[in-house]
């Protein structure tokens, strides 16, 4: 009989199943020791094995949101490897900025951590104009992670991202409601499709109505980013009409 060849990242997941068998047994005083201990490294050595062919080398720029979950951006930031990372924390989670510098690795150059006093998009888009318009440029290669963060904080990033076409980037997982953390193993990191692509008909009906107003000038412009932006549709003809 054929013995099958187990993968990498299949060796992984079943050493991380045989620990988790164990943590979800352990008082909670210990528990949360031994996950960052013995699972969490795994974790991150699987996601790294799960993610790389599809991000490797694929963006130089980080920016994320900093919540009282850290986990996620431990994860994004060993995967994509960054050259330079913006955080965006409050007053409630910069407690946890240390801890994912500790486990990233990160350089004190390598990084620009500023403090969102609101739960805004306004204030959110404020600090990206300040720093990746501003101070680094607008550089291509940027993705957004807007997996940490409150419900309002993550909503501002993603607007913010989308108005500034920078590609939005988030870790899904598995939820264990028993330990009240994701299913070790489960986590993946996906990319958000554009919400221009889906709106682009709002945008070409809003296009047409300038253009037979007579207003070219935004007609085109908005035809422009049409055809740039919107896969699978031929919006040339409307730019150049």
């Amino acid at each position: 009989m054929e013995k099958k060849t187990i993968s990498p990242s299949g060796k992984i997941e079943e050493e991380i199943r045989e620990k988790v068998e164990i943590w979800e047994t352990i008082p909670a005083r210990e528990a949360e020791d031994y996950y960052y201990k013995e699972i969490f490294p795994l974790v991150i050595e699987k996601f790294q094995l799960d993610n790389n062919t599809n991000f490797h080398g694929r963006y130089e720029n980080l920016i994320l949101s900093l919540g009282f979950s850290f986990e996620p951006l431990v994860l994004t930031i060993h995967t994509i490897k960054p050259k330079r990372v913006l955080f965006l924390y409050t007053k409630d989670s910069i407690g946890n900025l240390d801890k994912v510098v500790k486990l990233t690795g990160l350089l004190p150059s390598q990084y620009i951590a500023e403090e969102i006093v609101k739960d805004s998009p306004i204030e959110i888009y404020k600090i990206l104009k300040e720093v990746y318009i501003d101070k680094w440029g607008k550089p291509d290669k940027t993705a957004i992670d807007f997996t940490g963060g409150t419900k309002a904080m993550s909503a501002g990033m993603a607007m913010a991202g989308a108005y500034l076409k920078i590609d939005l980037v988030y870790v899904a997982s598995e939820y264990n409601n028993k330990m009240r953390k994701p299913n070790p193993g489960t986590e993946k990191l996906k990319i958000v499709e554009d919400p221009y692509q889906i709106f682009g008909d709002l945008e070409k009906d809003k296009a047409i109505a300038l253009f037979n107003k007579g207003d070219f000038i935004s007609a085109h412009k908005i035809f422009s980013e049409l055809e740039e932006r919107v896969a699978y549709r031929d919006y040339t003809f409307y730019k150049m009409l």
